[in-house]
């Protein structure tokens, strides 16, 4: 899979880890800066029902980690999605949560992502949800 698509390397650092600069060139709050909630859905089988490889989805966990800094990975659930000839498929997932920066540097790694893990996992394609999102900082007094 593809690291950090061509972005620049101050988006890059601002991404892992680092505090982002306002117009003076201070450090801006970190409540302040415009985040969304993408759910990656990893599903665990492929279509013919054959359990995909651990080291392919971690591999694809640790792509996520790395873009962005981290993730939160939730237990597996089960998802049902409709295909195009009107059956129901019933699905193993598990869902994998980030708070990224808002722009068009996160939105394009994670249309790449779904493409990239949709041919990697043999799916016809890979769900990821995005949500705008509040992000509340608290510090101990």
């Amino acid at each position: 899979m593809a690291t950090h698509m061509n972005q620049p390397a101050n988006r890059r650092a601002s991404l892992n880890g680092g505090f982002p600069k306002d117009a003076h060139g201070e450090i801006s709050s970190p409540v302040a800066w415009p985040r969304m909630l993408y759910t990656i859905y990893l599903p665990l089988n492929y279509n013919d029902g054959a359990a995909i490889p651990a080291s392919l989805l971690n591999r694809a966990k640790d792509e996520i980690a790395r873009y962005t800094g981290g993730c939160t990975v939730l237990p597996a659930s089960d998802g049902l999605w409709g295909s195009p000839d009107g059956q129901t498929h019933h699905a193993r997932v598990v869902p994998v949560m980030v708070i990224a920066q808002a722009d068009e540097y996160t939105d394009r790694f994670f249309r790449r992502l779904a493409g990239q893990l949709a041919e990697v996992l043999a799916q016809q394609e890979v769900f990821i949800h995005r949500a705008p999102v509040s992000v509340a900082i608290a510090s101990n007094p």
